[in-house]
This record gives structure tokens, C-alpha cells and sequence, in this order.
């Protein structure tokens, strides 16, 4: 009975305590271990869409020397002429911001020209999902679009285009059709791919994959007859 009393009056060695948790939720496996993914965390108090786009606006002026109200008014002028960018302003990068900043000038006469280029796609949506093809001279981009027709063997490439700007990628486009053939001669490789787009995203050609490990890309056949040779002493 001694003991027991002894016993009851240990301290216990734990501490039940309160913290303030950056996590939206707490989401453990199987194994009550608490799952670790980026996007469960809160935000920073005050960090909002709003309050990223004033830190973007601030770095701007400063980086082209001009007050905060000049490119206010020509981020402005931006959502007016492609209302479908205006979501991503608030999560581009500041530099890809400044330089469609600088082009507000010359954006309205861009827009008629792809308008021209792909007169049944919604132009707006098209540059929302690509902004960096307003950096491009519009003769270039009609030269690829015709290019790109030729590929797919049809004059409706506007939407395609649309939906997925990787379609301007001619030479990822030329690897596609090639891999589609390769994996399923009885099918039309260019109607496949029109109707199956995401296949542009699965195949890659050599020159841009990424060199994870250089020895193995600079690896050549007369390497491979050398070690051959030498596992054969």
C-alpha cells in the first residue's frame, strides 16, 4: 500500500501543453504520423493575394525607376485588354510582370495580330495561359502556326492552341507525333494527339530532358566497346 501511495504521487512523465500550429489541418497516415505537404500550411497573417500583388507592384516601380501609381494604372490597363490574366497577376513572377508592364503600348496591336493568326480561338484565354507569347514578334508566331497546321495536317489548330499553348512547341509537337506512331501505328498520330494533348507533357525529346546525371548523357558508343572490352580481360 506503501508503494502504491508512493506511486500516486510521481509527477507523470508527460506535459499535456497548447502550441499554435501553421497547419489547415492536422492529417495523420495509418500510423498516426502527421502527413507532411506543403500545401496544408497557412499562409503568413496579412499574406494575401492582395498583399502579394502591392510587394509585386513596389519591386516593379523600383526595378523600371517609375512611381507605384504608374504601373498600377498599367496593370489596369493590362486586366482591360486581357481580362483573362488578371487571376495570374497575383502569382507571376515580379520580372515577367514588369515586362508586360512595358508593353502595355504595344499589347492592343499583338492581340489583333493573334487574333489574325487564330481567328477562332479566344485570344484572351490563349494569352492567359502563355503570357510570354506577347514577348514574341508576331511574325514568328504566324510562321509557327503555319508550321504547326502543316504537322497536324488540319487548318483548325485554334483551339488546340488555346487550351494548350505547348502545341507552339514544334519541335515537341515532332517528337509526339513521331512517339505516337512508334507506340501505335494503327491510330492517325495527329488526330490522337489534337484529342489527347497531354501526351505533349508525357514525351520529351533528348534536348530537353533534364541532365540529372552528365556522365550518363555523355556516354558514347565507343565508351560502351571500351568498358565491353576491358569487363572482358
Amino acid at each position: 500500500a506503501e508503494s502504491e501511495s508512493e506511486g500516486g504521487d510521481r509527477a507523470q512523465p508527460w506535459v499535456i501543453g497548447e502550441y499554435i500550429t501553421k497547419r489547415r489541418k492536422r492529417r495523420t497516415n495509418s500510423l498516426g504520423n502527421i502527413v507532411d505537404a506543403d500545401e496544408d500550411f497557412l499562409e503568413p497573417a496579412g499574406w494575401n493575394d492582395d498583399s502579394k500583388l502591392a510587394l509585386a507592384v513596389e519591386c516593379v516601380a523600383r526595378e523600371l525607376g517609375v512611381e507605384e501609381d504608374h504601373v498600377r494604372r498599367r496593370l489596369v490597363l493590362l486586366q482591360k485588354l486581357v481580362p483573362d490574366l488578371k487571376p495570374k497577376l497575383k502569382t507571376m513572377k515580379v520580372g515577367d510582370i514588369a515586362r508586360l508592364a512595358v508593353k502595355c503600348k504595344t499589347i492592343p496591336h499583338d492581340l489583333l495580330k493573334l487574333k489574325e493568326i487564330f481567328p477562332r480561338a479566344n485570344v484572351s484565354r490563349l494569352v492567359a495561359s502563355n503570357p510570354t507569347i506577347l514577348y514574341e514578334d508576331m511574325g514568328f508566331v504566324e510562321k509557327k502556326a503555319e508550321r504547326l497546321k502543316a504537322l497536324l495536317k488540319t487548318d483548325d489548330v485554334d483551339r488546340a492552341v488555346e487550351l494548350n499553348p505547348i502545341f507552339l512547341d514544334l519541335q515537341q509537337v515532332e517528337f509526339a507525333i513521331e512517339e505516337i506512331k512508334r507506340l501505335m501505328p494503327n491510330e492517325d498520330a495527329c488526330v490522337y494527339l489534337i484529342r489527347n494533348p497531354s501526351i505533349l507533357y508525357s514525351t520529351q525529346a533528348r534536348e530537353n530532358i533534364i541532365t540529372y546525371d552528365d556522365p550518363y548523357f555523355n556516354f558514347s558508343t565507343s565508351d560502351a566497346k571500351t568498358s565491353s572490352s576491358n569487363e572482358n580481360r
